[in-house]
């Protein structure tokens, strides 16, 4: 069985994102379930 491991992401760096991690998931989520609009 494979392992994730997940290491939080530093303050200094998280403040400069443009995303956050729930709106990337999202993001991802909606360019799998429809490529041709989220791409298009």
């Amino acid at each position: 069985m494979s392992q994730i491991h997940k290491h939080d992401i530093p303050a200094n760096i998280a403040d400069r994102c443009l995303i956050t991690p729930e709106q990337y998931h999202e993001k991802y989520q909606q360019s799998i379930t429809a490529p041709d609009t989220f791409w298009g």
